[in-house]
C-alpha cells in the first residue's frame, strides 16, 4: 500500500518548500516534489505517470509523431483517453485527490 503521508499538501504533485534559503539550498530543493509523480515510456513515448494512481495522461503540446505513437499503440484515440485518462497530470495538477485540503 502506498504511504499518502508522502503525497504534497494543495492542489498540484509538489508544494513549496517552506525551509528554502537560496543562499544555502539548490534550486532543484525549492520544492517538495510527490515521490508518486514520474514518467513512463509508452511505445517510445514518454508521458507523465502518477504511480500512485497507477494511471497517466498524455502531454500538452505533444507532437504528432509521438501521438501517432500512441494511436498505433491503444489502436485508436478514444483508447488513448481511456488508457491515459489524467488530463492535467502534464502540469502537475493532482489528480489523487489526496491532501488537497
Amino acid at each position: 500500500m502506498s504511504d499518502k503521508t508522502k503525497i504534497p499538501k494543495g492542489h498540484y504533485c509538489y508544494s513549496i518548500n517552506p525551509f528554502y534559503d537560496p543562499d544555502i539550498n539548490s534550486e532543484d530543493e525549492a520544492y517538495n516534489y510527490c515521490p508518486f509523480s514520474t514518467h513512463k515510456t509508452i511505445n517510445g513515448v514518454v508521458v507523465p505517470w502518477c504511480s500512485f494512481l497507477d494511471q497517466g495522461g498524455t502531454s500538452n503540446g505533444m507532437e504528432d509523431r509521438d501521438f501517432d505513437k500512441l494511436i498505433e499503440h491503444f489502436g485508436c484515440e478514444e483508447n488513448i483517453d481511456k488508457g491515459l485518462p489524467l488530463v492535467l497530470l502534464w502540469d502537475s495538477v493532482k489528480e489523487c485527490g489526496e491532501n488537497v485540503e
